[in-house]
């Protein structure tokens, strides 16, 4: 999808509700060349709507805590530039336990799923080769 003729584009962000719920809402972004799925979240949070929760910390792609789903595939908001209109979800969908809107904790796992891995003594940790495998989660031991 590309920007409009306005020069803005529409950007439909995940939002947790009071009951429980997520459902996605829409927002109207002025488009600028070179922009980030960042600039983008920081200009609904300051412009929009203040109540939208995400992460915000190196904002140079090194740690991570900014992923989120754009338009269907794992990114890093700080660093992945924007193109156009874009679905904005939470890692959520890949197994992270859901917080608030794009915040997302940790991986969901069951008591045996914890065990296994304490037994192994594997440890996960969340690396960009989600975007190469589509698995989410690399393994090193």
């Amino acid at each position: 999808m590309s920007a409009s003729k306005k020069g803005t584009i529409k950007a439909q962000i995940l939002r947790k509700f009071d009951d429980g719920s997520f459902k996605f809402r829409e927002y109207e972004v002025p488009f600028i060349e070179g922009m980030s799925v960042l600039n983008v979240l920081n200009y609904v949070y300051e412009n929009v709507d203040s109540e939208l929760a995400y992460f915000v910390s190196c904002r140079i792609g090194l740690c991570g805590r900014c992923d989120v789903i754009v338009n269907g595939e794992a990114v890093q908001a700080c660093n992945t530039i924007v193109t156009g209109d874009m679905i904005v979800d939470s890692m959520r969908v890949l197994g992270f336990r859901p917080i608030k809107d794009l915040v997302a904790g940790d991986m969901l796992f069951s008591e045996n799923d914890k065990l296994f891995l304490a037994q192994r003594k594997v440890f996960y940790k969340f690396t960009n080769t989600y975007n190469k495998l589509g698995k989410g989660v690399a393994v090193h031991k």
